[in-house]
């Protein structure tokens, strides 16, 4: 017997299976910690939601089971891993003018 746990994602309801919503929580906590430095943080996570909620309807939609740990993993693998922004150097060649 698994647990299942109900969550709405992007105004959408889904099933999910205890393990896959384990992943997709620590995924979405990752990706909050990894952009808090980020002035785009609560946009760039609401895309993410918004882009695995499509995935998770395109997975579920002709079926009527739980999403199970592995196609969860799955679709968080698709979505890709949260890098935070990094500072780009100044080109070569453009000092700082003010003075």
């Amino acid at each position: 017997m698994k647990q299942v746990i109900k969550i709405s994602l992007c105004e959408m309801a889904f099933e999910l299976e205890q393990d896959a919503y384990s992943a997709l929580s620590a995924y979405l906590d990752q990706a909050k910690t990894r952009l808090r430095a980020s002035l785009d943080q609560g946009e760039i996570v609401a895309d993410l939601e918004r882009s695995i909620a499509e995935k998770l309807a395109a997975a579920t939609a002709s079926k009527h089971v739980p999403v199970s740990r592995e196609k969860g993993v799955a679709i968080l693998q698709e979505v890709g891993a949260v890098r935070p922004a990094r500072l780009q150097p100044r080109p070569a060649g453009r000092a700082d003018r003010r003075r």
